[in-house]
């Protein structure tokens, strides 16, 4: 293979590396899918007026990296309330790809989901009780039945405790690719979730602690035979406020992700997961300072995670160049990615008399490691034979955030822009390279990376 150049071989492997943070969170849905690419937590406002009938059209695009990993979400909500019961209609249509060649030593990965889901939610208040429930159908090549409620009471004074319970299933497919080799399979994971919510609020004080526990599994499928894990999470908030102008805010978060899986073919299992880690942890701290004329927020986010997967290959059922290679018919497999990202944030946010807009700027330091490796048993044969892919980047970035919100009419349009701009990407394996984003053309820095999400909320009554 000709190379053509060592900086431009780089630039492949960092866009490479960057789908290898991103791959588990479409095979394994909790994750969520642009948590690093786009660190800062941005929701829509919510709806003025909860008790009037509101339309709303939603459109979120994710275009990341061409070819590579793009996400489309659209969704129309109809919400009113009839008597004491407030009703929610919706419809979504999703739709997001993952393709990858450095996924492991050996396979390219595909990943997609393709599905239209179709919700209604049911919920009242009555004295000190509040509670909810849901159904929907998420339609891809088969259907799927889910459901969810939640029940949460006024406890004395200050306090309220909340209970959550709900199960939904995603349909997905996976590939995996070496040479001739193909498999494909159907990755319909089912998840069950049941979640604790511990609030408090008093004055200008408010503090939320969560326990989260995620259980998932594979609807059984002849070539996707076994997949199981499960999910713990603890997240806990506080806020408040010193004097009328200054308001801080805590945020902290800890899971721990643990799955097993056999993929089969032809009767026989082909690849082997022995176990499958996810560790995240993060945490943040923010201010909001009142102005005169507006609102400044100043702020620093962590975000620590660590993938490590431990797997065992036939390959004698993928390719007779792999039993030749490696002399052996089955071999192991070890992969290891880990990101740790620091964030530095600023936003100026204004409202006026029919609109409202925030301008900031998200500055992010990331260390990104990943390692895998591929070889044969111990002692079989005497000399082990190895296939090792490797990286260590130092890499630098800058999100551009613009939220804008204005009304027209009886129109509520809300316009989010979030752009991440590479600054910098150093080779920490090899430190006599320069900077690699000097080689990525001023076109491709703009056209990756881009989050584009447009609401528009219309009162009926």
């Amino acid at each position: 293979m000709e190379i053509i150049g060592s900086k431009l071989l780089e630039v492949t492997k960092l866009k490479q590396a960057l789908v290898l943070i991103l791959f588990a969170s479409l095979l394994f849905p909790q994750s969520n899918i642009n948590q690093i690419i786009h660190p800062l937590d941005k929701k829509s406002p919510t709806l003025r007026d909860q008790d009037k009938s509101y339309l709303v059209l939603n459109s979120a695009s994710h275009f990341e990296i061409p070819n590579m990993l793009n996400q489309f979400d659209n969704s129309i909500l109809y919400q009113t309330k009839l008597n004491d019961y407030h009703i929610n209609l919706s419809y979504q249509n999703h739709h997001a790809d993952i393709n990858s060649d450095t996924v492991s030593a050996l396979f390219k990965l595909g990943l997609r989901q393709k599905y239209h889901s179709y919700k209604i939610g049911l919920s009242r208040k009555h004295n000190k009780w509040n509670a909810g429930a849901g159904y929907s159908i998420n339609q891809g090549n088969d259907l799927f039945h889910n459901y969810n409620f939640y029940l949460n009471r006024r406890i004395f004074r200050y306090f309220r405790l909340e209970c959550r319970y709900g199960v939904e299933t995603k349909p997905a497919e996976f590939d995996l690719q070496y040479e001739d080799f193909n498999y494909l399979a159907v990755n319909n994971q089912n998840n069950q979730s049941s979640t604790i919510l511990f609030s408090f609020k008093k004055n200008k004080v408010k503090n939320n602690i969560q326990y989260e526990r995620l259980t998932y599994s594979n609807k059984v499928d002849n070539d996707f035979d076994s997949f199981e894990g499960g999910k713990s999470k603890i997240y806990m908030d506080l806020s408040g406020r010193s004097g009328n102008k200054l308001d801080f805010y805590l945020e902290y978060e800890n899971s721990l992700d643990t799955m097993m899986m056999d993929l089969i073919k032809n009767e026989g299992i082909f690849y082997k997961i022995n176990i499958f880690k996810v560790r995240n942890q993060n945490y943040l701290v923010k201010f909001d300072y009142k102005l005169e004329s507006g609102r400044l927020h100043l702020g620093y986010g962590h975000k620590d995670y660590k993938y490590e997967l431990s797997s065992r290959i036939n390959v004698q059922d993928i390719s007779d160049n792999l039993v030749e290679r490696f002399t052996v018919p089955i071999i192991n497999g070890l992969d290891t990615v880990k990101v740790v990202q620091d964030n530095f944030f600023l936003f100026y946010e204004r409202k006026l008399e029919h609109s409202k807009y925030k301008v900031g700027l998200n500055f992010s330091q990331n260390s990104l490691y990943y390692y895998h490796r591929a070889g044969t048993p111990p002692l079989n044969p005497l000399i082990p034979i190895f296939v090792i892919q490797k990286g260590d980047y130092t890499f630098n970035m800058v999100n551009l955030i613009i939220n804008y919100s204005f009304i027209i009419n009886k129109f509520h349009i809300d316009i989010l822009l979030d752009k991440m701009l590479p600054l910098s990407v150093i080779n920490e394996i090899d430190d006599s390279k320069e900077s690699i984003i000097d080689d990525v053309s001023l076109g491709d820095r703009f056209s990756m990376f881009n989050q584009l999400n447009i609401r528009l909320a219309y009162p009926l009554n």
